[in-house]
C-alpha cells in the first residue's frame, strides 16, 4: 500500500459511453428524451438497460454511478453527437453533410 493514499478514500467512476445491449434498440430519432420516455417500449428498454449498467457498476465497486449515456441515440462511433443539431434545427439535414474526405480520390 502506498503511504500517500493510506486511509484515503478516492471516489472512483468511469467516463464515456458504455456499450449498449443488443436488445436496447430504442432511439430518440430527433425527439426530446421526455417524449421518448412516453413510449412504453423505449421506456422499458431504457430502464432495463440503465438498471443493468448500474448493477454492473455497483458490482465493480464504483462510487459514482452513471447511466452509460443510454439517454443518447445508439449511433455508430458517437455519431449521435453530430446528428443532434441536424435533427433539431431547420434548414440543415444529415444528408447534406459530407461524410467522406473530399480530398481522397477513392470513394
Amino acid at each position: 500500500m502506498y503511504t500517500a493514499t493510506k486511509d484515503l478514500v478516492i471516489p472512483t467512476t468511469v467516463t464515456g459511453s458504455w456499450p449498449r445491449p443488443v436488445w436496447f434498440t430504442g432511439n430518440l430519432d430527433g425527439q426530446p428524451f421526455s417524449t421518448a420516455m412516453a413510449d412504453t417500449a423505449f421506456r422499458e428498454q431504457f430502464i432495463d438497460a440503465v438498471a443493468t449498467i448500474i448493477s454492473d457498476q455497483e458490482t465493480a465497486g464504483l462510487d459514482i454511478l452513471t447511466n452509460g449515456d443510454y439517454h443518447l441515440d445508439a449511433d455508430l462511433a458517437g455519431r449521435s453527437w453530430f446528428s443532434y443539431p441536424t435533427q433539431r434545427f431547420t434548414g440543415i439535414s444529415d444528408q447534406e453533410l459530407e461524410t467522406t474526405n473530399p480530398m481522397c480520390p477513392i470513394r
